[in-house]
Order: C-alpha cells, then structure tokens, then sequence
C-alpha cells in the first residue's frame, strides 16, 4: 500500500477520471471539491480462484505475488451514504487506462479497506509492523484479500461482497491456508457463482446441456421427416 512513481503517471488520468464518474461533459472541469487522494490508492494483484489456490502453495509467496505483472491501482473518488464510487486503474498496450464505478451497500463490502485504509491498525493490531502487506483481488468470487506476511506467517484479511456464499468473515483474521481452505472449498460445491448477485462467472450444468443437444437434435429430425414427407 505504499506510493510508487507510477502514481506520478496516474494523476494524469484525474480530470477524465471524474469528468467520466460524474458524467460531466467534455471541456468542463470537474466540481474542485472532488479530487483523487493518490496518498490513499492501493495496488491489488488480480487472481482467479485457481490461481489464487496455486499460489497459496507456494513456498514464495510474497515474490511470487510482486512478480506479478497483471495488477491494477484502486483509488476511492467518493463516499456516499449509499456506497462508495471508484476507480481502477491499469495498464495495457496503448499505456495507462483506466474504468470508473460505483458500488452500493453490497459491493461496498468488497471494497472497505479503501475506506478504512487509515484505520487498519486499529482494526488490525500491529499491521502496520508486518514485512510485506499485499492486496489480491480474486474478481470471480468478487474478493479483495489483504494478505499480511510477518516473514513467518501469512494471514488472509477478506473483503468480500458475499461473505456467506465462502462461507467467511470480512475484516477477520485467518491464515492463508485456512482462507485458501475456503476458496477450496467453495469451488468444489455445486454452487459456483450464479449465487453472485453482483455478477459472477457462470458454469452451465452438463444436464442442462445434453437437454439442449437433445432438443436440437429432435429438432431437426422433425425438419427431416416433414421435408420426406411433402416429396411423396
């Protein structure tokens, strides 16, 4: 969580940032009481479930974390009664890019160690002491885990949207092999993802596949009986 040159190249962004959150038009500056507090952006690793699950076995797990290229930068623009807007950060072929949005009560969970960034310690004795402190976000189980190395241990603080479904406590200790033991455990029930009210990844079933080929299949053979059948 801490400032890196980078930022010096996001600021940038700032006026498009807010210009594109508030939709205020082209040419307009943005209201000058809303600015971003670059002091207060977090850089988050992005991770599947799976890989997520690789990593946790890896005796490297710090350096395999800031090795990662694939990152974004959150940075908290507002927040509202209601929830709290955005925006994240990143880069591809062309640069810098960047995509704004908001969150109500439910994403906003996901989202609180921005909030409560300068509050950490006090929610979590002695974080501020640890070695590494990083941030992963796993986007399909719609999860940001802080992950907090003391150079012995490592243990998983979650911010999720849906708590229940993993079957977790946000903003509660664990350590990485217990909340990776979630994660597991989640993807092996028969529950995957359409529990995800803020959009998540959908598997189809294999019943409901065959079903359809099935369908298909009687479909077209009653084309070809009837096309038989006005030959005669």
């Amino acid at each position: 969580m801490e400032d890196v040159p980078e930022i010096e190249k996001i600021k940038e962004l700032e006026n498009s940032i807010l210009q594109e959150l508030y939709t205020i038009s082209p040419g307009i500056e943005p209201d000058n009481t809303v600015e971003l507090d670059y002091e207060d952006a977090v850089k988050t690793y992005n991770y599947t479930p799976e890989t997520f699950l690789e990593l946790a076995e890896s005796p490297q797990f710090v350096h395999d974390v800031l090795t990662n290229a694939n990152y974004n930068w959150k940075i908290q623009v507002d927040i509202r009664d209601d929830g709290i807007d955005y925006a994240v950060v990143y880069q591809d072929e062309e640069g810098w890019n960047y995509y704004t949005a908001s969150a109500d009560d439910i994403g906003r969970q996901r989202l609180e160690y921005l909030i409560y960034k300068e509050n950490l310690d006090s929610l979590f004795p002695g974080i501020s002491a640890a070695e590494d402190i990083l941030v992963l976000s796993i986007s399909d189980i719609k999860t940001d885990v802080i992950i907090v190395s003391n150079g012995e241990t490592l243990s998983a603080v979650p911010f999720a949207s849906r708590p229940d479904l993993l079957g977790i406590d946000n903003k509660e200790v664990y350590s990485l092999e217990e909340f990776a033991g979630k994660v597991e455990s989640y993807l092996s029930s028969t529950q995957i993802t359409n529990d995800y009210s803020d959009g998540g990844v959908g598997k189809a079933s294999s019943n409901y596949i065959v079903v359809f080929f099935m369908f298909v299949l009687l479909a077209v053979s009653f084309i070809i009986i009837k096309k038989k059948g006005g030959r005669q």
